[in-house]
């Protein structure tokens, strides 16, 4: 008993010492200030650190470590040499401030933060914020394209409007401009691509062109022009009528009478993607049958023309209906279910600390939570530990044992009376759960402990 008590006060006594070193310098955070409160991507900035107390005085004493690190851009750079692995040791000379010169690039556009965190005790931190843009470019660094791929030059078209798509860097401004009076704004996104409907093309040609835009609104990349052509005798719809109309019964037939230009090879009817050709009974007016779905549900009846030259008129939503739920004995009323599926988990970022490790990742379409998953090291099997509502998870580092542990994450939300979940799992991660260090160093006290009590007993 007597040596389990002494192990357990050097253990403690070891524990007191921490804290006392932690406290020591009475700091309560870190004051943080940037060269420039707005820079562009690759551009270098200085950063100052200040350690203070919680009536903002500067802690001149404090010689701790601190990790330096931007959560929003984890691939931004610290190419300061006095910036090692993210981390800097305060020395007597700082006297609790320091300043970094040309201490960080940021690599992606938009509000970006600085986070510096005491090493031993992550509830001293400061943070700041930096706006960053995109990198003017000049005549000389123009080695970036843009190309319009669709419509391709000399394309036909029958409507007034179109989709305009094209690729280019990512994440960059995009105008395309009709004819060079109007201009349709769009995005290139991660892959690089963009897309816009431009709408009001006259009968005749028209020319389309795409710019790339800096983040001044200056243009610094131009695609070549393409051009199309707008006729104007496309098949055209004047009016549709169905009977019954508006709420019946699964199962009901449809009488649909479409009256449009006459002569058409082919007018067709869509509804929850069921087609039924209708036919010509007098010059323009076409009829037939079509019947309603078997699920509870508003269904959209779509029309489409095409003549003999193979000209085709989509009319979407020309005319809908409602299909009532079917009645039963069963209190129980139809479930609906959309057949929504939820995008997977992308993206994940690991952020280590000495007391735990942050996990995060991109935000998901329609998710109302997450499920975060751990890989059982005897089964192999992921299992369900639990479900957050932001995309983070804090995974607290244990003090019994070093261990590596792997995580992924799935999307989760509803579809009506439905629970889903992204069918695959993200990227695994693998996390540790254990500080080595740690637990060497208090091993290393536990035993010095140990042997000079032994050796004071043979002694006495």
């Amino acid at each position: 008993m007597k040596i389990k008590s002494l192990l357990l006060g050097a253990f403690a006594t070891s524990l007191m010492g921490a804290n006392i070193v932690l406290a020591a310098g009475v700091v309560d955070h870190f004051q943080l200030e940037t060269s420039k409160t707005t820079t562009k991507v690759g551009e270098a900035i200085d950063l100052t650190v200040t350690a203070v107390d919680k009536d903002n005085n500067k802690v001149s004493t404090y010689l701790g470590s601190i990790l330096i690190f931007s959560e929003s851009d984890t691939n931004a750079e610290f190419p300061g040499t006095a910036i090692k692995d993210n981390t800097y040791k305060f020395t007597a000379a700082d006297q609790g401030k320091v300043k970094f010169e040309n201490a960080i690039k940021f690599s992606a556009n938009g509000k970006q933060d600085i986070s510096v965190y005491d090493s031993e005790n992550d509830a001293i931190l400061g943070k700041t914020e930096i706006t960053v843009g995109w990198a003017a470019a000049t005549t000389s660094t123009w080695n970036e394209d843009i190309k319009i791929t669709y419509p391709e030059n000399g394309t036909t078209i029958w409507t007034d409007s179109i989709k305009v798509s094209g690729t280019t860097t990512k994440n960059h401004k995009v105008k395309v401009s009709l004819n060079g009076t109007k201009t349709f704004d769009a995005t290139s996104n991660d892959s690089g691509t963009f897309e816009v409907q431009v709408t009001g093309l006259a009968t005749g040609d028209s020319v389309l062109k795409a710019t790339v835009l800096d983040s001044d609104g200056k243009s610094i990349w131009e695609s070549t022009e393409v051009k199309v052509s707008t006729e104007s005798n496309a098949p055209k719809m004047n009016s549709i009528s169905i009977s019954p109309e508006w709420e019946m019964d699964a199962g009901t037939e449809i009488i649909v009478e479409v009256l449009a230009t006459k002569w058409l090879t082919e007018v067709d009817t869509i509804i929850n993607d069921t087609v039924t050709k209708l036919e010509e009974k007098t010059d323009g007016k076409y009829t037939g049958t079509i019947t309603a779905p078997t699920e509870a549900w508003a269904y959209n009846i779509d029309v489409t023309l095409t003549d003999d030259l193979g000209h085709k008129t989509e009319n979407k939503a020309a005319k809908s209906i409602t299909v009532k739920a079917m009645e039963s004995a069963s209190t129980w009323a139809l479930s609906v279910w959309t057949g929504m599926i939820l995008d997977t988990v992308k993206n994940l970022k690991l952020v280590k600390m000495k007391t735990k490790s942050i996990l995060s990742w991109d935000a998901v379409t329609n998710a109302v939570s997450y499920n975060v998953y751990k890989k059982d090291p005897t089964t192999w099997e992921m299992k369900l530990i639990t479900n957050v509502t932001e995309p983070r998870y804090e995974i607290e580092i244990t003090w019994d044992q070093v261990t590596y542990e792997d995580f992924a994450i799935k999307a989760f939300g509803k579809d009506w009376d439905k629970d889903i979940e992204s069918p695959e799992y993200s990227d695994m991660t693998k996390v540790q759960t254990g500080p080595k260090e740690i637990f060497i160093a208090i091993l290393a006290i536990l035993l010095a402990a140990g042997f000079v009590y032994f050796k004071r007993r043979r002694q006495a």
